[in-house]
């Protein structure tokens, strides 16, 4: 057998290189893509948490809110509570046998 000649030899390593090439730029079109896809993703959790969470602001607000509904509910019980207690007394004092 006869050794490849130089020409032989370049032709083979140019034809290796290509493929290299070729698995490369082929590669850095999955990444591209990969890191397009994962931008978006990451915009679409930084909605998600913009639209879920609340600021500190909001959350003394609403605690503010709460406290209010509160004290008007207790407001609320004692007065319903004290027109139960008058209408029982009532009953039993009108229907007491002198």
């Amino acid at each position: 057998m006869s050794e490849p000649n130089v020409s032989e030899r370049n032709e083979t390593r140019l034809a290796v290189m290509g493929e290299k090439i070729t698995y490369i730029e082929k590669n850095s079109d999955e990444q591209k893509t990969a890191m397009k896809d994962l931008r978006e993703e990451v915009k679409s959790l930084g909605k998600k948490i913009d639209d879920t969470y609340a600021t500190r602001a909001d959350l003394v607000e609403t605690q503010k809110d709460v406290e209010s509904l509160r004290s008007n509910i207790s407001w609320f019980v004692k007065i319903v509570l004290g027109t139960v207690i008058v209408a029982i007394l009532g009953l039993v004092i009108a229907n007491r046998p002198l």
